[in-house]
């Protein structure tokens, strides 16, 4: 998800934070909301024990495919 944590690692250097997102689909807050909703409204018999949301251009937290 896009936020300003790039901008305060980089200490403001907006190239750099820019950097991070370039070539990729970051999530959005309303993809997020999505899965929320779908945990707060589903059926009684749905246990929801663990969730972990990844765009599709990153495998895991350090892997990530980035268009050219």
């Amino acid at each position: 998800m896009e936020t300003n944590f790039s901008n305060v690692r980089f200490h403001g250097d907006n190239k750099r934070a820019d950097n991070v997102y370039k070539g990729i689909k970051p999530l959005t807050g309303e993809d997020i909301a999505d899965v929320a909703f779908y945990a707060a409204s589903a059926p009684k018999h749905v246990q929801i024990a663990e969730v972990l949301i990844l765009a599709t251009h990153q495998a895991s937290g350090s892997v990530i495919h980035r268009e050219k």
